[in-house]
């Protein structure tokens, strides 16, 4: 048995429980359970569609609308994973510093170890917020990735704009990587500081808000000579046209999307409002989801998953995280909720 390279002998794997979800109602992985825009309920494509290889113009000039960015600073990517990929292979060589603000998307971590990648890492503080002056006081000249979520998965936490600035300032030699794709529903993004920080890189998602994730798509946003380079690691074909022909329809419906993101945040605030009630701590956060840390943690999953309903174990002992969906299936998980806590 030939043996991998060793950066990929020390990593532990990140496996995913994904299998057999289908018939659950999915409050585990933060997908759209709105589905995405009722402009596809009657789509229709040639077959002859499928033996031609991907064309990104049309698709970049919608990006680019939508976005209010230029055409040469945004590429797409297989989902947001693969452009995280593309940011360490462009960037970090083996021995280099990277730091991370943990717990996180796993990913992070992942890549940063197959690229055999020193990592630095920094907590989220007990109140989940970010710690801001921490990951200043490891910004070294050594430092050569900088990574975090905003908002983060899983604990919801909003960087706050000046505190990325402070980041991009002090960490002028380092790149700068910052997930959006829980972004649309904090309200907030940092595309704009593009313009003025040649080291900072932006990604986020079709999976989240366009309710996309089966068709793995995502993009990443730099000034462009940073696209330039990440253009040259990425495979030259890597976003198949399905996705993009997708894409370019929920494009066609922001109005669908916001009112998705409304809903989310209206239910997320009755999510958490009774929690508080029941006297359960309760993270409500920025994204789609809340965290919260009831008693008999393993109970309340077991209890749910027997009703039918999936929620996510994360890497806090004694937390769970559960995914906003829609009134009614809100209106059915609180009626769980109850029960288990008569």
């Amino acid at each position: 048995m030939i043996k991998p390279k060793a950066s990929v002998l020390k990593m532990s794997p990140y496996h995913p429980p994904i299998e057999g979800r289908a018939k659950y109602m999915r409050l585990d992985f933060n997908e759209n359970l709105m589905g995405p825009t009722k402009k596809l309920e009657n789509f229709k494509i040639d077959r002859e569609f499928f033996s031609i290889y991907p064309e990104y113009g049309d698709f970049k000039k919608k990006l680019a609308i939508y976005y209010a960015q230029k055409e040469e600073t945004l590429l797409p990517t297989n989902g947001a994973d693969e452009g995280i990929k593309i940011v360490v292979d462009t960037y970090v060589d083996k021995g280099d510093e990277v730091i991370l603000i943990e717990p996180t998307f796993p990913m992070f971590c992942v890549y940063a170890e197959i690229a055999g990648a020193k990592i630095k890492r920094v907590s989220y503080e007990k109140d989940f917020s970010f710690p801001i002056e921490k990951v200043l006081k490891l910004i070294s000249k050594k430092t050569r990735l900088i990574v975090f979520a905003n908002p983060n998965n899983p604990t919801g936490t909003l960087v706050e704009k000046r505190d990325v600035e402070r980041i991009l300032k002090q960490a002028k030699n380092t790149i700068v990587l910052v997930d959006e794709a829980y972004g649309k529903f904090s309200k907030q993004t940092c595309r704009d500081l593009i313009k003025t920080h040649d080291n900072l890189i932006v990604a986020t998602s079709f999976s989240k808000v366009f309710g996309l994730a089966g068709l793995r798509l995502g993009v990443l946003f730099s000034q462009k000579k940073n696209i330039e380079y990440l253009s040259s690691v990425r495979s030259p074909y890597s976003v198949n046209s399905l996705a993009v022909k997708i894409g370019m329809i929920a494009l066609d419906d922001p109005t669908y999307v916001d009112r998705y993101v409304q809903e989310v945040i209206q239910e997320r605030k009755r999510l958490a409002e009774f929690f508080t009630r029941k006297k359960i701590y309760c993270h409500e956060g920025f994204a789609n989801f809340i965290l919260i840390k009831p008693d008999h943690s393993d109970k309340l999953y077991e209890f749910l998953k027997e009703k039918g309903i999936l929620i996510r174990k994360v890497a806090l002992k004694g937390y769970v995280r559960i995914t906003i969906g829609r009134k009614d299936q809100m209106d059915t998980l609180i009626r769980c909720l109850e029960k288990f806590y008569e």
